[in-house]
């Protein structure tokens, strides 16, 4: 029976020293290749926001105290008009630069935890339309909103900014994770190609 031979760490340490050029040369390429993919083939998206309170309109003190108490289920209220189909489509109209379907896609309306604040976001491939495309959605929102709460409006408290840069130019994460599965890919290669020369030696 053939004997196997215990490996212990000073040796699989002397066995990738022994490669480390290898494993310096595999990881560089990976990272720079991901570098370039990143840079060359993401499409960059902007982001425009913009934050609206939600106040009473008639001052009616008994209907502000019972919506206060069950605020969750008032802006749950709005979220879920934000999503219909007659905002996407009032905003198409306002602005038509985003048609209906992108406007379901990259409309979002979110709450302020604890508040009676809500923050709209809109995300496009444009800086331009995803500033404009907000201030369409946020005033289609507010309009249907009025419709069906007509105790309650939204009033604007931050306006929108035109985006300068993209919310996903960061690939730092990206460079990281080809840097860890690079290194770990190169190493256990060295390793298995060790192991080949070994015993290519040993046969000898």
């Amino acid at each position: 029976m053939e004997e196997f031979k215990e490996l212990n760490l000073s040796d699989l340490f002397k066995k990738i020293k022994k490669r480390w050029k290898l494993i310096l040369v595999i990881t560089v390429v990976s990272v720079i290749i991901t570098y370039g993919v990143n840079v060359v083939t993401a499409k960059p998206i902007y982001e425009s926001n913009l934050k609206v309170l939600v106040v009473n309109t008639e001052n009616n003190q008994e209907v502000v105290n019972t919506e206060i108490i069950n605020y969750v289920n008032l802006m749950n209220t709005y979220i879920s008009i934000s999503k219909t189909d007659s905002v996407n489509e009032l905003a198409a109209t306002k602005y038509s630069e985003i048609n209906e379907s992108e406007y379901e896609s990259s409309g979002t309306v979110t709450l302020d935890e604890g508040t009676m604040i809500l923050n709209i976001n809109l995300r496009n491939g444009d800086a331009k339309d995803a500033f404009y495309g907000v201030k369409a959605f946020y005033s289609s929102f507010s309009e249907v909103a009025s419709i069906y709460l007509e105790d309650w409006k939204l009033v604007k408290i931050e306006d929108p900014k035109l985006p300068v840069a993209p919310v996903n130019s960061d690939i730092t994460q990206s460079l990281i994770n080809a840097f860890v599965v690079s290194l770990l890919a190169s190493v256990t290669l060295a390793i298995v190609l060790e192991y080949f020369s070994t015993k290519k030696s040993e046969d000898k």
